[in-house]
């Protein structure tokens, strides 16, 4: 029981119970408008521990997070006082059938971008992002969230020789369900509350922190929109979906970039540089009256993909009269070939650039050869008709058609390369739609596109994940096989491939594959764990 005076302050109620403490509300003993939150923390032997979160947040002034007024011991208990925040908590708020507008979300999202990057400016990762530790604030007529709890931050870690646990399961990205918290997983896991917000449902689930952990590992969730079944906001349901990508390479990179991409600034559906989504999410969402979201998005990538085979188709024909009907398919022919050689990699990189090198040579020496007989040819005619005038309607004609060949040739390869990236990306969209557990087409899709792009071993990776959160061990196994082929040590195909034997109950070739692994790293935890999993189920190893 807390006396009802504590230092400087008054208790007047308690206003919330968890496992490390009580929380009070109260006030400053000369002031009784001065509301505080109280925060009792139980002594439990590690006084020093619970240190961290003062100390943390006495660095972290920001207005989306909680202010720190002061911290002491009183009897031998850790007292935190903080401002108090009379909105409650936004897991209240939802359960009380309070619904938030895509405006609020994307605040929510504005609000904790912020928040996160001064806090992670300062390498502070929260790890403990969920409903119940975002108040609310509309004290002055605007709704504003704030961030707080944070009893479990920690300063971030350079490189990690032991799992990192802590956390809300729910609310945990993988990698930090492996025990390597990175400033990402904050990122992923206000991913996780802004799709409850919208959807009223989680991303992931589960009836046992295995299944949980099983779907958060491996399943990929659709997008807001269809998990909602109504309209959502596109720019904000593309956001909303990439936040909660299993890889950090296809996740927002940063809170500042999260903030970036919310206010809209400079980038452009073709633009270079970033993943697929960040190029869309910078493009100024237009929301048709009739319809938006994923399906609108997903029409216009489609019109603008054929839009750009015409344009590619247009400029080709051009080049073509420019050069001559046979000349002009060659050029066209080769320039293609070389496109092809700049976007892949590995053999086939090499056989299309040999190839454009060879339909271009032989082009020009014949374009050459074909060009000196008819210069040979028009001083004969020259010399037979004196009067033969240099402005003369067929020469001003090939002159123009020569003009509009030559700048038709970048314009083509820029029109090929739109039609390209507008098509990965047209095929990245459809899997956010299509749901994996009712849809058998849905791994076909993603076979037909690793086919395409064999070489890109983050979708071959999502691959995996998709076949192996739907049971198909077998073909995780070969297609694992195949990536490390390519690349013998990626990490992920490594401990995908160590899941799934074991999975399949082969232990054996697991702790096999974890020794390998661990004598070419030195030691990972990840594998270790696995290995000694091996061991207890009577591998040798």
């Amino acid at each position: 029981m807390i006396a009802t005076l504590v230092g400087q302050y008054v208790v007047d109620q308690e206003i919330g119970r968890g496992a490390f403490g009580v929380v009070y509300l109260g006030h400053h003993q000369s002031n009784e408008q001065d509301r505080v939150a109280i925060k009792v923390l139980e002594n439990n032997g590690q006084m020093e521990q619970q240190m961290a979160e003062p100390e943390i947040l006495s660095r972290l002034e920001h207005p989306n997070i909680v202010r720190l007024r002061e911290y002491f011991v009183h009897s031998n208990q850790l007292i935190i006082v903080l401002d108090y925040i009379s909105g409650g908590d936004l897991k209240s708020a939802l359960e009380s059938g309070r619904v938030f507008s895509h405006d609020e979300v994307s605040e929510l999202l504005r609000s904790m971008a912020s928040a996160l990057a001064f806090a992670h400016e300062r390498n502070i990762v929260h790890r403990d992002i969920k409903m119940a530790n975002i108040m609310l604030d509309d004290s002055d007529g605007q709704l504003r969230f704030i961030l707080t709890d944070f009893g479990i931050g920690r300063v971030a870690e350079g490189v990690q020789d032991r799992p990192n646990t802590g956390g809300t399961y729910m609310f945990m990205a993988p990698e930090q369900f492996r025990g390597r918290p990175v400033p990402q997983s904050d990122l992923w896991a206000v991913g996780v509350v802004a799709y409850h917000m919208l959807t009223g449902k989680m991303p992931f689930h589960g009836d046992s922190l295995h299944e949980l952990s099983h779907s958060i590992l491996y399943s990929n969730p659709n997008a807001p929109s269809v998990a909602a079944g109504k309209q959502i906001d596109e720019k904000l349901d593309l956001l909303v979906a990439h936040l909660i990508e299993k890889s950090l390479n296809e996740r927002v990179s940063s809170a500042k970039e999260l903030l970036r991409l919310l206010g809209g600034t400079s980038g452009t559906l073709l633009g270079t540089g970033g993943s697929v989504f960040q190029a869309l999410v910078r493009k100024k969402s237009v929301p048709s009256p009739a319809k938006s979201g994923m399906d609108s998005m997903i029409k216009r990538l489609s019109r603008q993909r054929k839009s750009a085979l015409i344009l590619a188709m247009l400029f080709g024909i051009a080049i073509a009269l420019g050069s001559g009907v046979i000349h002009g398919i060659m050029k066209t022919l080769g320039i293609g070939l070389f496109y092809w050689s700049q976007t892949s990699r590995g053999p086939n990189a090499f056989r299309w650039w040999l190839g454009s090198c060879l339909v271009l040579g032989v082009t020009w020496f014949s374009f050459s050869v074909s060009t000196e007989t008819k210069v040979e040819k028009e001083n004969v005619a020259k010399t037979i008709a004196k009067t033969d005038s240099p402005f003369s309607a067929g020469k001003i004609s090939n002159g123009v058609l020569a003009v509009l060949a030559w700048v038709s040739y970048p314009l083509f390869a820029l029109a090929i390369a739109s039609h390209r990236r507008t098509g990965r990306k047209l095929g990245n969209l459809s899997l956010l739609v299509e749901n994996p557990i009712t849809d058998p087409r849905y791994l076909d899709k993603m076979k037909l596109i690793v086919a395409e792009r064999p070489n890109d071993l983050l979708f071959r990776i999502k691959y995996v994940e998709a076949m192996l959160s739907l049971g198909h061990l077998d073909d995780v196994i070969v297609e694992c096989q195949l990536i490390l082929e390519i690349d013998p040590y990626n990490f992920n195909a490594n401990l995908l491939l160590a899941n799934a034997l074991i999975e399949l109950g082969l232990f054996e070739d697991a702790a096999t594959l974890c020794q390998e692994y661990l004598e070419v790293s030195g030691y990972c935890f990840e594998f270790q764990m696995l290995l000694e999993r091996c061991k207890s189920q009577g591998a040798a190893k």
